[in-house]
């Protein structure tokens, strides 16, 4: 089912806003692992798949503290050149967050160890973090947000006080532990982060479902975190965040004219497959859209 323009509309609204798109009563997909998909490349080519059937929200979850971000810029909660000490950040990297060496070396910061920087009193802006966050997936950006701007704005973010507020680093650390410890216990109890250290598994920790949302409700997210400084990106330069692996992943473009395509996809761990560069070209490439409007039925 396409979307309307009415339909459309309520599902970009502004941050803050109720989400009226209509809970359709179908019964559900008879296809185990059909993806749901909701996508606007910005010149008129859309698609709604499974769009209100709630889904793990997987590594799409960190668009609510990309849409928060931009909800306190309005509110004037916040401002973007806003100073980070960095170890005031990395209080909340987890041993598992490899979007943060990639982060440091974004921002030019130096790291002996290729994990955490040399200078802990160095400075960056909040809307490097936010950069850093929309460009690389940085799990400790996303938990500084959250500590910085609180429950609350991230709530009223997502529209619904119900909204999942994540825990990234809590997440990691309950599944490597396998008992709950939050954030705020691992970066004051150096004991638990050598314990951590010590039963480091191989794979990946879960990314940090937080519960279950709406491919509509997070695209709706997705495009009013488009706005803010620091994370639409470059013109015509495709950004994703989330993977294959983390069960669900956004992705959105900037053309040099203003327009912005985006899409949010959930799957289930592990099953986005080639769905992320399927995505992506459907958002660049009218043929490539009907393509994947095909695939999916």
């Amino acid at each position: 089912m396409l979307l309307t323009r009415r339909h459309l509309l309520s599902a970009c609204g502004a941050v803050g806003g109720a989400l009226l798109l209509p809970i359709p009563t179908a019964a559900a997909d008879p296809r185990p692992g059909s993806p749901a998909v909701v996508l606007d490349d910005g010149r008129g080519g859309r698609l709604a798949h499974h769009a209100h059937e709630p889904r793990p929200l997987g590594g799409t979850v960190r668009l609510l503290h990309l849409a928060a971000y931009g909800l306190a810029l309005d509110r004037g909660l916040a401002v973007p050149g806003e100073p980070v000490r960095v170890g005031d950040w990395e209080r909340y990297r987890s041993p598992f967050d490899d979007g943060h060496a990639a982060a440091l070396r974004a921002l030019d910061l130096k790291s002996t160890n290729g994990s955490t920087a040399d200078d802990p009193n160095a400075r960056v802006s909040l809307a490097d973090l936010v950069g850093v966050l929309a460009e690389h997936g940085d799990h400790a950006a996303a938990d500084y947000l959250r500590h910085r701007l609180g429950d609350d704005v991230l709530r009223a973010a997502a529209g619904r006080s119900t909204f999942p507020v994540p825990d990234l680093l809590g997440d990691a650390l309950h599944a490597v532990l396998g008992r709950p410890v939050t954030a705020e216990q691992y970066v004051g109890d150096p004991r638990l982060q050598l314990e951590v250290i010590g039963r480091r598994p191989d794979a990946h920790p879960p990314a940090g479902t937080g519960g279950l949302g709406t491919a509509a409700e997070l695209h709706r997210l997705l495009r009013s975190a488009g706005r803010s400084p620091g994370v639409a990106g470059h013109p015509g330069r495709a950004r994703v965040l989330g993977d294959a692996w983390s069960g669900g992943f956004a992705v959105w473009v900037r053309w040099s004219d203003g327009r912005v395509g985006t899409a949010v996809v959930l799957t289930g761990p592990g099953a986005a497959g080639d769905l992320v560069g399927a995505v992506r070209s459907a958002l660049l490439d009218p043929a490539a859209l009907h393509d994947l409007r095909a695939s999916l039925g």
